[in-house]
């Protein structure tokens, strides 16, 4: 369970030193030489059409990030990934699921990102790691709704971290600044597919957190980047979405299910659901807005 309340993470009064460059981040130079076909070698990737790019990056660009939202919900595909064969049908089934067991699947799918994203960043090389330690400490903050519990192993996708470390420090910043918040854009659409394919009304509210957070990530720092970054930083998220649905949508997928039922023997790990639920209701830690334009205001 939350603390009663949380404090707003404290930020300097204006944005990030990183974040004010007056020239636009250009991306990776050889983004698509390198990280784009190890990408696709993954299975389920789905490459983002130039439609999702134009319409969300648009939307960044005026700095109306319930546009950009709006857009991502109205355009883009939720699961960000082409499932097929077999893996389709588990996919399509999961709404089938006795509702426990569907409970379960979220929570211990929700725990191995997070996981994941803990060891990713330990993985870094020291300056990486250190300049994310120092700039984003909210990052260990995040989602801190979702109980402890049966946690399958993931990880990221190598990509990633190629794409995060190929440049500046500066560079590392502001990539990872607009793959955090835009990949709460992309969570709170998937969220809200999820609630209605897993028959669980609850995950809309997981949906509205995640907008909540999106929101604020931007108002804190929102880097002028152009439409090539932007691209990049879309194709790594969903290289990420698509390792996930690859773990939960073959025959691992069952696996965690009935794990995860079985971590759920001992009276002291029952009731997860029910935590997550309450968790909800909690405030989250949010990021002082750095932007003093309206634009970026805070309801």
């Amino acid at each position: 369970m939350l603390p009663p309340s949380l404090p707003r993470v404290s930020v300097s009064a204006g944005p990030p030193p990183w974040a004010q460059a007056a020239v636009e981040s250009a991306g990776m130079p050889d983004f698509d030489q390198v990280v784009l076909p190890q990408v696709s070698r993954l299975r389920f990737f789905r490459l983002v059409p130039d439609e999702e790019v134009d319409a969300s990056y648009a939307a960044y660009q005026i700095g109306d990030i319930d546009r950009l939202i709006a857009a991502w919900r109205a355009l883009a595909q939720p699961t960000r990934a082409e499932i097929t064969g077999f893996a389709a049908l588990i996919y399509q089934s999961v709404g089938t699921l006795p509702r426990p067991l569907r409970r379960l699947a979220v929570l211990s799918t929700l725990r191995a990102v997070l996981a994941a994203g803990v060891r990713f960043r330990s993985g870094l090389r020291s300056d990486v790691q250190a300049c994310l330690a120092r700039d984003f400490p909210w990052l260990e903050r995040r989602h801190l709704h979702i109980p402890p519990g049966f946690t399958p192993h993931f990880d990221f996708p190598e990509a990633f971290s190629r794409f995060l470390q190929s440049g500046t420090l500066d560079d590392a910043r502001v990539r990872w600044q607009i793959c955090a918040a835009l990949n709460e854009v992309q969570q709170c659409v998937y969220s809200a597919e999820m609630a209605q394919r897993c028959r669980l009304p609850e995950l809309m509210r997981q949906s509205e957190r995640e907008a909540e957070l999106a929101r604020n990530y931007f108002a804190h720092a929102a880097p002028s980047v152009g439409r090539e970054l932007w691209r990049q930083c879309i194709v790594v998220l969903d290289a990420l979405n698509a390792a996930v649905l690859a773990m939960t949508c073959s025959l691992r997928g069952p696996l965690i299910v009935a794990r995860s039922a079985w971590a759920c023997i001992p009276r002291r790990d029952r009731g997860q659901w029910a935590r997550f639920v309450a968790g909800l209701d909690e405030p989250q830690a949010l990021l002082n807005p750095a932007f003093s334009d309206s634009r970026w205001a805070l309801d």
